[in-house]
């Protein structure tokens, strides 16, 4: 039997941009001593990579299936181009 063609559903998940200077807590971030990384360090805990260092304006993306579990950390510009434009708080309020 031939393979057949199959199309994924649009992926939907939860996301939140992380920002140095005024973030809240964010749940599955932290500044603990975790192996080589320094207290103070903001990082996530990504299923299946383990902890990953986080920039200004990176997204958090948790799966809408699974929430209490991140999946993945992107740059602002790659989150973008995957899921549209994100509209930050400083955007929000002009």
């Amino acid at each position: 039997m031939a393979p057949r063609q199959y199309v994924a559903k649009p992926l939907k998940v939860f996301a939140e941009q992380y920002f140095v200077a005024t973030q809240p807590p964010i749940a599955g971030v932290c500044t603990d001593v975790h192996d080589m990384l320094p207290e103070g360090v903001p990082h996530a805990h990504v299923v299946n990579r383990g902890p990953y260092v986080l920039a200004d304006t990176d997204v958090i993306v948790w799966s809408h299936y699974v929430p209490d579990q991140i999946d993945a950390v992107y740059p602002l510009a790659e989150f973008e181009d995957r899921f549209g434009n994100v509209a930050t708080i400083a955007e929000g309020t002009e």
